[in-house]
């Protein structure tokens, strides 16, 4: 039985890769080493097994191509997907940009402290930093009667109907006694809450 270290040359000498002076003392060995010739000749053996093997695996002309296509058409795919994805990325990108240059719009469009004020009259009272109250004139006919409050920059934020014009001036008032009361408690003046003991 060979060593390793003779089977490891063995190899090496089926390989070419040995050196003249070793190839040399390899021949001399073999011809006197009856067990080292027979263990050349199953190493050549083992050898054959090896690369019928590895031929039997190996492709054919038209199998290797159906595989470049398989792989080229996967590469395409992947391509392609990435571009969508880049794409739905860009998109909704801009959505969110819109979305939130929108939101700010509507946040900033002039809302500022709130407080009411009321005024009787056809034409809005200018107050600045306040809703005012615009009821329309007695003698207005139409059967329904509107309280438009207004924000500092004459907006209509919201709109009260009465059915009387009665109704609608006592709200009026009301909205204007509560910015009284709600601009002394700012200014921190004492507030009158009843004229009674």
């Amino acid at each position: 039985m060979a060593s390793e270290t003779d089977l490891e040359m063995l190899e090496a000498y089926l390989d070419d890769a040995l050196s003249a002076s070793e190839v040399v003392g390899l021949d001399r060995r073999l011809i006197t080493e009856p067990g080292l010739a027979t263990a050349l000749q199953t190493v050549r053996g083992r050898r054959a097994v090896r690369l019928a093997l590895f031929k039997s695996h190996e492709p054919d002309d038209a199998a290797a191509e159906k595989f470049a296509d398989v792989v080229i058409a996967s590469a395409r795919r992947s391509a392609w997907h990435r571009k969508i994805v880049r794409a739905s990325r860009a998109a909704a990108t801009l959505a969110a940009c819109v979305l939130v240059g929108f939101a700010a719009g509507w946040m900033g469009r002039g809302h500022g402290p709130v407080a009411p004020v009321a005024s009787v009259g056809p034409h809005p009272a200018k107050v600045e930093g306040h809703l005012v109250a615009h009821v329309p004139k007695p003698g207005d006919t139409g059967g329904m009667y509107q309280v438009a409050l207004t924000d500092e920059n004459g907006n209509v934020i919201a709109v009260q109907k009465f059915n009387r014009v009665e109704d609608a001036r006592q709200f009026a008032d009301d909205l204007g006694q509560y910015q009284a009361r709600r601009q002394q408690v700012e200014e921190g003046r004492p507030m009158l809450i009843s004229d009674r003991f």
